[in-house]
């Protein structure tokens, strides 16, 4: 595990390393993650060998064709609705001279009067993928899990009711509570890597857009990218998996090719001609363009355009946690994430199961850090972590990133404008962020944002709570937990968990407190009590993590908190120290990690990096860390109790050793709720419940308690010292 997080470090360090630096990044870093191949859109990056240009209006395309051969290029595109023209260069290998061909191309051209912009053609892409920093490389094995657990189970019962338990997100947005979908529904336009339109979810409802890659009329995706937005948008639910809006149609426009990269110009392209066919774009793509320059300004206007004509244009925010943002803003440089940036845009940022920031979405930001930002550009949120939909060649695979967010959204416009067809795009966008649900700064959101509610954005209502529940011992979602409600003494529901580990409750009145109980066979049960409010589908704050009985004579420590996100990449940054650039520190950070110990008899310890062993010396293992899954719960077992004391604690300050660590142990009003809870269990017995939030003393050290033989003593202190 400690080789892991050196690894993913060195990933991140690489993967950041081109922002850090001065001037215009080489051309076509790709990057390989899980064995794909990605090319990047970096700052300032753009495609060699092409220049875009703007005539003034009144001039002929004889004139682009006398310009292109001052710069010895040929007219290889153009966008008649701008008079924008794309000009291929001589054809150069080497990047350096790339480089210097396009800035002495457009510096030829701008000195023309006849030409009002020219600029690099720039490079844009999907969001830099989540599997870079941190999440499917990490949930590999859940994600093998789940995949062949399915495999398992459409082969006995057909897939649809068992696949689409997977999707977690159908429940959190409350599809399921917020009617049939209609016959029919307005189409979307998946602006994206093209879409595999023979895929059993997608076949029969794609309509074929153009390809601006290949420049014919077949957009069929060599990527997965896009396929697997538009099952998020408008899976039928057939099959494997369901969308959003299951009856709109998609509209496939391919804009970025195999390795997800495209161009400025084939951008434009794309939305210029997605936006006479359909009502709602989606665009899970971007690239960081200088605000207030000619290339800026002339996107900035296509998009503008588009929203006037009565569009709704989704798009990512983007997955760089705000942090090149915060550097440029540092270099005094206006270098923005567009079209996230453009405030006619609808931009999305991405939430976890718990509703907090996931940790990679970019995000606005008032002040920071003494600094003031102001980067307001998310208009709202919605899920895009572990998001499960369809890919290539029929498969299914899950994704994370602000990409999956966008498409969920653009779904719910398609319901909410089908409802209400009177609506124009500004009403539909009222009524999403509106109707959400709020997400505050304790869950990583400095600016309060809303989270997608399509039950209320569609005018239904219902009392109850959603929530999810692990299984303590593996940290994964625990498939068919029992979730028992009390009115008082009386049982009022009864419901199961599905197999995202999510639970949902209905039918209960307003303004009373309700207690509920979650169990199931082997594990122990726990409480929680909570307040229904009148019309409302109430969030569960804390994930409910069940501890594993053991048989007699075994005990098992599980430790969980409230949620892992987001402060990942404010412990990255900060370890061991905070550059000048970056506003926040470790311990600032919404969402907690921190590494917990055994200490064994013997001088021995189990944590992370020294997982132990059930069946050999020292007879005790950590099977599951919070670092595993990103899911908030860490667990251990002891099978054969040796003679002397077992100490279990905990570390939490990112400095002093090698593992990165954020947060908080106690609450932080506004700030921080993660109220890390232990659970000792000996055999089928809990013997302690221990609460940090209670805990005396400070420091670093949250020392929970010892056992010794069959007894647990708790102890309950923070400590500046190791116990």
């Amino acid at each position: 595990m400690e080789s892991l997080r050196y690894l993913w470090k060195a990933i991140l360090f690489l993967g950041i390393a081109v922002v850090l630096s001065a001037g215009v990044p080489a051309q076509a870093k790709m990057v390989t993650v899980n064995g794909e191949k990605y090319d990047i859109a970096e700052p300032g990056e753009f495609i060699p060998n092409e220049v875009v240009v703007k005539l003034k209006s009144g001039f002929s395309k004889d004139t682009i064709k006398d310009l292109a051969m001052q710069v010895q290029g040929k007219v290889k595109g153009h966008i008649r609705e701008y008079d924008l023209f794309l000009l291929q260069l001589p054809m150069i290998l080497e990047e350096e001279d790339q480089k210097a061909q396009v800035e002495e191309a457009v510096a030829v051209l701008e000195h023309f009067p006849q030409v009002e912009a020219v600029f690099p053609n720039y490079k844009f892409s999907i969001p830099k993928p989540v599997d870079q920093a941190l999440s499917n490389v990490k949930d590999r094995q859940y994600d093998a899990r789940a995949t062949e657990e399915m495999a398992s189970e459409i082969g006995q019962v057909g897939a649809l009711g068992v696949v689409e338990d997977y999707q977690w997100h159908l429940d959190k947005v409350r599809y399921y509570l917020a009617g049939t979908p209609p016959t029919s529904a307005p189409g979307i336009a998946i602006i994206d890597t093209g879409v595999d339109y023979l895929h059993p979810d997608l076949s029969g409802k794609v309509n074929l857009g153009w390809d601006y890659v290949d420049n014919d009329s077949d957009p069929m995706d060599e990527h997965g990218h896009g396929t697997h937005c538009a099952g998020i948008a408008a899976a039928k639910g057939t099959y494997m998996v369901r969308g959003i809006s299951p009856t709109s149609r998609i509209l496939a426009v391919r804009v970025l090719n195999q390795y997800g990269s495209g161009s400025y110009f084939n951008i434009v392209q794309g939305v210029v001609y997605a936006r006479t066919r359909v009502k709602i774009l989606s665009l899970s793509l971007g690239g960081y363009l200088v605000e207030g320059s000619s290339a800026y300004n002339w996107l900035k206007k296509v998009f503008d355009d588009t929203v006037a004509m009565g569009r709704v244009v989704c798009v990512a925010a983007g997955n760089e946690a705000d942090d090149e943002l915060f550097y440029y803003a540092f270099q005094t440089s206006k270098y923005r994430p567009v079209p996230a940036w453009f405030p006619s845009c609808f931009t999305v940022g991405a939430t976890n199961e718990v509703d907090c920031r996931a940790y990679f979405s970019n995000y606005d930001v008032g002040s920071a850090g003494g600094k003031t930002y102001n980067f307001h550009f998310v208009d709202i949120v919605a899920p895009g972590w572990n998001i499960l939909s369809t890919f290539l060649d029929g498969q299914l695979q899950r994704l994370s990133g602000t990409s999956m967010s966008c498409p969920l959204v653009a779904g719910a416009a398609a319901r909410v404008w089908q409802k209400y067809p009177s609506y124009t795009r500004a009403n539909v966008e009222s009524r999403l962020t509106s109707q959400g649900s709020y997400v505050a700064p304790h869950q990583g959101f400095p600016t309060s944002e809303r989270r997608v509610d399509l039950m209320k954005a569609l005018g239904l209502s219902q009392t109850g709570f959603v929530g999810i529940v692990y299984d303590g011992q593996t940290g994964k979602p625990l498939y068919y937990a029992t979730v028992r409600v009390y009115d008082g003494s009386t049982l009022v529901k009864t419901v199961y968990t599905d197999r995202s580990g999510m639970f949902v409750v209905t039918g209960l009145s307003g303004g009373k407190t309700y207690q509920m109980y979650f169990s199931r066979s082997g594990f122990a049960t726990r409480g929680y009590s909570a307040l229904a409010s009148t019309g409302n589908m109430k969030d569960i704050y804390f994930p409910m993590a069940l501890p594993k009985l053991q048989p007699s004579g075994r005990w098992s420590i599980m430790i969980s908190y409230h949620s892992w996100h987001p402060g990942f990449i404010d412990a990255w940054y900060t370890y061991p120290s905070r550059p000048s650039w970056y506003p926040y520190n470790w311990d600032e950070a919404p969402g907690t990690y921190f590494g917990a110990r055994l200490s064994v008899p013997g001088s021995g310890l189990i944590d992370t990096s020294h997982r132990g062993s059930l069946t050999q010396a020292p007879y005790a293992a950590m099977t599951t860390d919070a670092w595993d899954f990103t899911n908030p719960v860490t667990n251990f077992v002891i099978s054969r109790v040796q003679s002397g004391t077992y100490k279990i604690w905990t570390r939490l300050d990112n400095i002093n050793d090698y593992y990165y660590e954020w947060g908080k142990y106690k609450d932080v009003s506004g700030k921080n709720y993660s109220r890390p809870t232990a659970y000792i269990c000996y055999g089928s017995a809990v013997k302690g419940v221990v609460y940090a939030n209670a805990a005396t003393g400070s420091g670093a050290y949250w020392y929970i308690g010892d056992i010794v033989g069959g007894t647990f003593t708790m102890k309950n202190v923070l400590r500046t010292t190791q116990p």
